[in-house]
């Protein structure tokens, strides 16, 4: 089925397009238009939302989201912040920190749960 195909695909979602607007529309009930221009300020502010440069370093193409994805939250984000550490910033405290916390966050839930095992 084709994007544009949109007639037999179900979302249960509906939108708003303002405040004030007492009408709901349905997601389909919408085309997709391409911008006719894109701003260069935007595309490299989208280049860095979607592959950031801290977390796109691995070799091989992997980037930090193909590792922590498959972690619960805790892991991930360990992961996350030792990966870009000294990578975002110059001084890689604050990840180490943000790392140190979630690996404490995730030794209490482990702790927790073989207690109540």
């Amino acid at each position: 089925m084709s994007v544009s195909d949109k007639s037999n695909l179900s979302w249960p979602y509906k939108v708003r397009f303002a405040e004030n607007d007492d009408q709901l529309y349905d997601w389909h009930e919408f085309e997709l238009v391409e911008s006719p221009s894109v701003d260069t300020e935007l595309a490299s502010g989208a280049e860095q939302v979607v592959k950031p440069a801290h977390y796109t370093w691995l070799p091989n193409g992997v980037e930090v989201i193909d590792l922590a994805e498959h972690l619960n939250f805790n892991l991930g984000n360990v992961v996350k912040y030792v990966s870009r550490a000294g990578r975002k910033t110059a001084n890689p405290l604050q990840d180490l920190q943000k790392a140190q916390f979630y690996i404490s966050r995730e030794i209490e839930r482990v702790q927790k749960e073989n207690a109540d095992a």
